[in-house]
């Protein structure tokens, strides 16, 4: 029979795990959206600005390479918050590992 106490314990433990998943999830939903615009970005540039102007030769090179470091410039601040999610998801993941493998230690009696 367990007590009013370990449900607590129970419940409270559910409530810090939803709200783990919901940030994560709200996270991945705000990555999403960035990458997204940047495509998006990317794609407007390329077909309202860039192919409405008719250009040839040298003109048509040195503006495909600025499109290419305008790319790269911009999906650099995306990437990095992307990475710093994930990363920050795994330190938690390993934290609680690490938390639960301590808590699971502590009623073995050591040698």
């Amino acid at each position: 029979m367990t007590t009013s106490t370990d449900e607590n314990i129970r419940w409270k433990e559910l409530g810090g795990q939803i709200q783990v998943f919901f940030q994560w999830g709200i996270s991945s939903i705000i990555d999403s959206a960035f990458l997204a615009f940047w495509v998006f970005l990317q794609w407007f540039i390329d077909v309202k600005v860039i192919q409405t102007y008719k250009l040839s030769n040298i003109d048509n090179w040195v503006l495909l390479a600025f499109q290419i470091i305008f790319a790269v410039s911009t999906v650099i601040p995306v990437i990095i918050f992307i990475y710093t999610d994930i990363r920050v998801m795994f330190l938690r993941a390993k934290r609680r590992i690490q938390k639960e493998i301590g808590a699971g230690q502590e009623g073995i009696p050591t040698k």
